[in-house]
């Protein structure tokens, strides 16, 4: 993803703690699809201007309203994804406010950093419908486009830690093994990206080796049989057999 040495603890220290909290008290209102239809659109718009003010080429992609970004006469092969919807009536801070502010960091950053960057953006609406953005996104900009996609990476309620024993949960039944305290970030990946999570992982040690990162494998087709490894915007990529890791 970043392929000269270095680069990311670059792009890690090009990014402002004080503007990822003012992005998600910006996001962070009741804004779904149909329920919250005015809040919804205004935040898209927003990230449409963000987006465009660091110089790349956005569209308002597909009826759910997708905001999709990259440098002008590129074709990304590296994704970074987030939805910008919420429940109704709910803030959504955390879900997703938190990785929506993490992907606009990431954009801003690079553009400063690294203009030549063949990384897209993607503001995914209607998660909270079913995962109607990003199933659009996958079939009418990717494969209708025939765009190869090497990595995407899907952001996802990142912005809630705890460091109380305990504090971590995970739903019984699934092939999956979890601290049991909730301070950790996790990567979860399957058959098709497996090699994309342990270069992620190896990236995560050497940038920030205090940061615990675990990495999260669904092998052999599992996720099928488990709905609640397919919740977020990673399955519609997952379905088309395309290599994306949700964080």
């Amino acid at each position: 993803m970043f392929p000269k040495a270095g680069a990311a603890r670059q792009v890690l220290d090009a990014i402002s703690e004080i503007e990822l909290r003012e992005t998600v008290e910006k996001i962070a209102i009741p804004r779904h699809f149909t329920a919250e239809t005015a809040a919804n659109q205004r935040i898209g718009q927003w990230l449409f201007t963000e987006l465009e003010s660091l110089g790349l080429s956005v569209a308002v992609q597909g009826q759910s309203r997708n905001i999709v970004a990259h440098r002008p006469n590129i074709v990304p092969e590296v994704w970074i994804g987030a939805h910008y919807d919420s429940i109704p009536g709910c803030p959504g801070a955390d879900d997703n406010a938190s990785a929506v502010a993490a992907a606009l960091a990431c954009a801003r950053a690079l553009a400063q950093l690294a203009p030549m960057h063949n990384i897209g953006f993607v503001a995914f609406n209607r998660e909270e419908d079913g995962l109607v953005g990003s199933r659009e996104f996958v079939h009418g900009w990717l494969l209708r486009k025939g765009i190869p996609a090497r990595e995407v990476h899907i952001l996802e309620m990142i912005g809630y830690a705890s460091s109380l024993p305990g504090s971590q949960q995970t739903p019984g039944g699934l092939p999956l093994r979890l601290p049991k305290t909730g301070d950790f970030l996790g990567l979860l990946g399957n058959r098709h990206s497996s090699g994309l999570v342990d270069m992620m992982l190896a990236q995560a040690a050497g940038t920030l080796p205090g940061l615990p990162v675990y990495g999260l494998k669904v092998g052999f087709g599992l996720e099928r049989h488990f709905g609640v490894l397919m919740r977020s915007d990673h399955a519609p990529f997952w379905e088309a057999n395309m290599p994306a890791v949700m964080w």
